[in-house]
């Protein structure tokens, strides 16, 4: 089992045509089908239920970002982020969910959207008024994410899956593939709609190297879609200090009046640590020290309700903002979020001030087609995460001769601070220069 292994929120918005009368009509259905085509490969047919080709890695002639679009694309997304964090933290139980995916995808949306449509969701979005400085930081940040490391894995998929017969914008296509490395796969929604469901969650499930199955349910698609726009992250990394698997072991961990025995993974060593009111912030980073997981722990075992309320736009900043490095003694329970459920984020985002994209009489995306081709609005959007957190990481024996040498080398250190995992938390998965929440989300209960 992988040390971290987080596949993926894919999130899909599928356009379909409006139903108002008047509009220019469905076009009619064709005698022979062809089958559904990748547009990046040269017509070959793709089999059915074959995932297409996965646009991975920097965009197609996409430079390095500089520091400040890194950072207007990371305060983007983790404004959009606590805002659904709020909505999705209302239900109960296990909580996972990727801000940078659900950003990304909606910008490549954003990007055909016009008039007041565009409007509404700039703000939903927390981009600034300069629409096109936004896409390009979102393209340039989210490519810079997926340059080869050799210590941590990270890919990024983007891909369209549009009805074969629809008249698309030429410069719509252009820049979702230049900007944002997402080609177009032609699909055939008008007669086999299912099909193309099947498609689309087989290239979801190769992109999150299976971790994601199933993310459209059945009636998601039907033979009034015209445009699905998927994003897809997937991570694979190794702590920097790795918990030995000999010290994990049964303990308690409380959820309200009652607990339960978790396996409860143990370490002592140096990390990032810091108290904030009444939440100790502790940051563990990955091998690499690109990437870190920053829990959250509330003094109160039944704390996490108020620190999710504070949640908002800086929190993390503020969070791990000051951390010092500390000798920890380090209790963290082995976890796992895997919804069997994707969520749908219509009625989130439209509440969240976006409601005119999902009109079907008012949605304006004029930017995605050509005149006379019938009118767009999201149907809705789907979103599912995976997250499973063990032992294992980089060796444990290298990790320990550093604390053991610092133990020996400095004899009047503090003693180890406790960090003790054993109620409800926060968990973020950040990028560490410039604070992009590639994962969030909370565990109230490590076994569910």
């Amino acid at each position: 089992m992988r040390a971290l292994s987080l596949s993926t929120a894919p999130l899909l918005l599928a356009l379909t045509t409006t139903a108002c009368s008047g509009l220019t009509a469905r076009p009619a259905p064709s005698p022979s089908p062809e089958p559904i085509v990748s547009a990046t490969a040269s017509a070959s047919p793709v089999a059915t239920n074959a995932a297409p080709p996965i646009a991975t890695g920097t965009p197609t002639a996409t430079p390095t970002p500089s520091p400040a679009e890194q950072a207007t694309f990371a305060s983007s997304a983790n404004g959009l982020g606590y805002d659904i964090y709020a909505k999705l933290a209302k239900e109960p139980g296990n909580l996972a969910f990727s801000p940078a995916s659900i950003e990304a995808a909606l910008a490549m949306t954003f990007s055909g959207a016009r008039g007041k449509t565009s409007d509404q969701m700039q703000k939903v979005m927390h981009v600034g008024t300069d629409k096109d400085a936004a896409l390009v930081a979102a393209g340039k940040a989210l490519g810079a994410l997926t340059m080869p490391h050799k210590d941590y894995e990270l890919e990024v998929a983007d891909q369209l899956f549009g009805e074969k017969t629809y008249r698309f914008d030429q410069g719509f296509l252009s820049l979702s593939k230049s900007t944002f490395g997402a080609p177009l796969a032609q699909v055939d929604f008008v007669h086999q709609f299912e099909r193309g469901r099947g498609d689309i969650n087989a290239f979801v499930a190769k992109a999150t190297h299976d971790h994601i199955q199933d993310l459209l349910p059945p009636g998601s698609i039907d033979d009034s879609t015209r445009l699905v726009l998927v994003n897809a992250i997937y991570m694979h990394a190794k702590w920097a200090s790795a918990f030995d698997k000999k010290s994990t072991a049964p303990e308690a961990f409380f959820n309200g009046q009652s607990s339960h025995d978790v396996p409860m993974m143990h370490q002592l060593s140096t990390l990032g640590f810091k108290t904030s009111g009444d939440v100790a912030v502790l940051d563990m980073p990955y091998k690499g020290a690109d990437l870190a997981m920053t829990v959250l722990l509330p003094k109160d075992k039944d704390g996490i309700a108020k620190l999710e309320a504070e949640l908002r736009t800086g929190s993390i900043e503020a969070f791990t903002t000051g951390l010092s490095q500390r000798e920890v003694d380090v209790s963290l329970p082995k976890f796992k979020v895997a919804p069997a459920k994707s969520v749908a984020l219509k009625s989130m985002l439209s509440a969240l001030g976006m409601p005119l994209a999902f009109d079907e009489r008012l949605a304006d995306f004029a930017g995605m087609r050509q005149p006379g081709a019938e009118p767009l609005h999201i149907d809705d959007a789907y979103h599912k995460a995976f997250v499973d957190v063990d032992e294992e990481g980089t060796t444990a024996a290298a990790a320990t001769a550093v604390v053991m040498a610092r133990e020996t080398a400095v004899m009047e250190r503090p003693p180890p601070v406790e960090f003790r995992a054993d109620h409800p938390f926060v968990y973020v998965v950040r990028d560490v220069h410039t604070n992009l929440v590639l994962f969030m989300g909370r565990v109230v209960d490590p076994t569910a």
